[in-house]
């Protein structure tokens, strides 16, 4: 079912567990996504990112996203996530997506919370939650960093309340450490900053980059105020295991609906574990209601 992500969220943040946030980029990918969270009993929330939107464009992808989140009883958010244009949230709006998230961490603060405030208007004027993100995590989805961007910008937590403020967000990204991508390094995790973003701020915490962060620290940063974990590369990276695996298996093969299926199982199982660590399985009932 399609529900407020607000809603998924505030049950998270009360009861101090994650709810994980990933993009299928493809149609193919998405039910597997939703077959681990009906076997968890855990929400999801499905993502479209604008900078993915090459691979598989919102037009495309984003009407299945709909029908997959009406279809199932497992409490379903849509948000598009790292919107950066205007005309990418409106897209989105308009085909039913009932958040937004915009990026524009990579611009000066006070643009940043013009731009940010002025989409989030729009956002709520139709009912929509609206999140942002403040600090600079760098990285790109679904690539191996080898080294941190010498560009990191880490969240401030008095900064985040007037961002907070002056955008009215209903949920902040921060930067704490985490970064896009699989790293190649182990990410060194600001938990004291974290605690008091959380502390300053009276919305859910969302954390982008979780792909490469241990499962100790992934638990340390639910516990210390982190709601929202987005995901994707790990996923990403273990479909493409699967795949290359059963190419090695057999030089003849060309089965691809069997390729298909070995990365939609290894979809599955990335999404199940992240259920199981996160903390959000066994959190919905048999009719769709929270435990």
């Amino acid at each position: 079912m399609l529900v407020d992500i607000r809603e998924i969220l505030a049950d998270a943040r009360t009861k101090r567990y994650g709810v994980c946030s990933t993009s299928p980029v493809f149609s193919l990918a998405i039910p597997p996504i939703i077959q681990a969270c009906e076997e968890k009993r855990s929400p999801i929330i499905l993502s479209v990112t604008e900078n993915q939107m090459p691979y598989d464009d919102i037009d495309n992808v984003g009407p299945e996203l709909v029908r997959y989140a009406h279809k199932t009883e497992i409490p379903v958010a849509l948000i598009l996530d790292h919107g950066k244009t205007m005309e990418t949230v409106t897209r989105a709006i308009r085909m039913g997506f009932n958040a937004i998230m915009f990026d524009g961490s990579d611009l000066p603060l006070e643009e940043n919370i013009r731009q940010t405030a002025e989409i989030s208007r729009m956002a709520h004027h139709f009912g929509l939650a609206m999140e942002g993100e403040l600090g600079s995590i760098g990285g790109k989805e679904g690539k191996t960093i080898e080294a941190r961007d010498a560009g990191y910008v880490y969240t401030e937590p008095e900064t985040a309340r007037r961002f907070v403020e002056e955008t009215g967000v209903d949920i902040l990204a921060v930067a704490i450490g985490n970064i896009h991508g699989v790293t190649a390094f182990e990410p060194q995790l600001d938990f004291e900053r974290l605690r008091a973003i959380r502390d300053t701020l009276d919305i859910p915490l969302g954390m982008h980059g979780a792909s490469g962060i241990s499962d100790a620290d992934m638990k340390a940063c639910i516990t210390n105020g982190i709601s929202k974990v987005n995901f994707y590369s790990t996923m990403s990276r273990n479909m493409v295991v699967a795949a290359r695996q059963l190419i090695a298996s057999d030089d003849k093969f060309v089965n691809f609906p069997l390729l298909v299926n070995a990365a939609q199982e290894a979809a599955c199982e990335t999404i199940r574990q992240c259920c199981d660590l996160y903390g959000s399985a066994g959190k919905i009932r048999s009719n769709g209601q929270r435990h």
